[in-house]
């Protein structure tokens, strides 16, 4: 039993926190963890102390090395004493996520992730078919990295992994590195995105619902690359490519596709002839609790957003626009994993705003426009820009013309 005085100068050094996942310790009992443990000769010295959580220190148990999940190598844990937290690990929403080997294997341990530490956006039904539970975990962080576009982080992490011979893996691999093109946006990204989701529809097209992914994928990249032409002016190539963006999504099949996409895809194309489905607004919206249960509450709303600004017209924005608002008041930047499903909103929250002549704060939106810089979410930019060009937008000049010089700027 240690001396009262040692367990209180644990806990000061520790200053409240777990020093294995950095959480505070308000409200839980923390314990005292010997890092080599006595069982493996540990000493109740004060240099192998430290101060742990109760899930840190009872999946550690009297263990001192653990499996990387991408080397495939044993390696030693983390030490609070000998090693820095923040070259071995880093922070996302909440989740520890190693980045060195022995970060890796550590979290992995310690830092257990299970199917229910990841919410609806944040899983892949093909994963949970996934007996192994150590490629499980692996592939959940891989996918926490993309989610917070942390591209670096996960281009480093899929160079690393060794090709698996197990096709599920290989294809959720496929799938974490076509959503960072698409994410990214950029030309040349949308290029070798194709180039990679056509590579994989020879590869695993024999599976259905993997299929009807990568077609889904494909109409999102042939989609951008429309967008971009429209932008340069080449509007007759630019609804070429939308329109084999809508068919991409039509064989992607209801398992991917909720119909609204089809709707926003066609309607950016050919404006006028479905400005009347700016008319399905307040049907959808009352619709929006049933919808949220098949593709989420961000999905719905976004794709009613896509319904609403490709209108002809100045599209009927109250419910819309409140109900966006107070969506994203309660998920702002940081409270939420997927930081790319937050801007994509965000976003069309900000073209919702030019619709109904709402003067945009200034400040906060070149905020906005820093931090997609900074999480390279380029995709954005010019889906914003693209959006001020709808026919409604000439009606709005004033927030028009402060959004595109915000834009300009940045």
């Amino acid at each position: 039993m240690l001396a009262p005085d040692v367990q209180e100068q644990v806990r000061q050094r520790a200053q409240g926190r777990c020093e294995y996942c950095r959480d505070a310790l308000l409200g839980k009992r923390p314990e005292i963890d010997h890092i080599v443990p006595r069982s493996r000769g540990g000493q109740d010295t004060f240099d192998n102390l430290a101060l742990a959580c109760p899930s840190c220190n009872g999946n550690k148990g009297n263990a001192q090395e653990a499996v990387d999940a991408i080397t495939g190598a044993t390696m030693r844990l983390f030490s609070p004493r000998r090693d820095a937290w923040n070259v071995h690990f880093t922070r996302v929403g909440g989740i520890v996520i190693g980045q060195t080997p022995v970060g890796r294997a550590t979290a992995a341990l310690l830092c257990r992730v299970t199917r229910a530490d990841f919410g609806r956006d944040a899983h892949w039904s093909w994963i949970a078919s996934l007996d192994d539970e150590l490629a499980y975990t692996h592939l959940n962080r891989l996918r926490v990295l993309r989610l917070a576009n942390r591209f670096e982080d996960l281009d480093r992490a899929l160079a690393l992994a060794a090709p698996s011979s197990d096709e599920l893996s290989a294809f959720l691999h496929y799938l974490l590195r076509v959503e960072t093109l698409i994410a990214r946006g950029r030309e040349s990204d949308l290029e070798r995105g194709e180039r990679l989701a056509r590579r994989a529809l020879r590869r695993f097209g024999n599976e259905t619902d993997w299929r009807k992914q990568i077609y889904a994928n494909l109409g999102g990249i042939i989609g951008r690359k429309g967008t971009l032409l429209a932008l340069g002016g080449e509007l007759h190539r630019a609804r070429r490519l939308w329109q084999e963006a809508v068919t991409l999504r039509e064989l992607s099949g209801p398992r991917i596709t909720s119909g609204a996409f089809e709707h926003s895809v066609r309607v950016r194309g050919h404006l006028a002839r479905f400005g009347e489905y700016a008319g399905m607004i307040d049907t959808s919206m009352t619709r929006l609790a049933e919808e949220r249960a098949a593709v989420g509450r961000y999905s719905a709303l976004v794709a009613l957003c896509d319904i609403a600004l490709a209108s002809t017209s100045t599209p009927p924005l109250d419910r819309l626009l409140d109900s966006v608002t107070r969506t994203l008041a309660r998920s702002p930047y940081g409270s939420d994993r997927d930081h790319a499903a937050t801007v994509v909103l965000r976003r069309r929250w900000w073209g919702l705003l030019v619709a109904a002549g709402e003067r945009p704060d200034l400040d906060l939106l070149q905020q906005d426009l820093a931090f997609w810089r900074r999480i390279e979410m380029f995709n954005e930019f010019r889906e914003l820009e693209w959006t001020l060009r709808m026919p409604w937008a000439a009606r709005r000049k004033e927030t028009n013309t402060i959004v595109r010089a915000a834009l300009t700027k940045s």
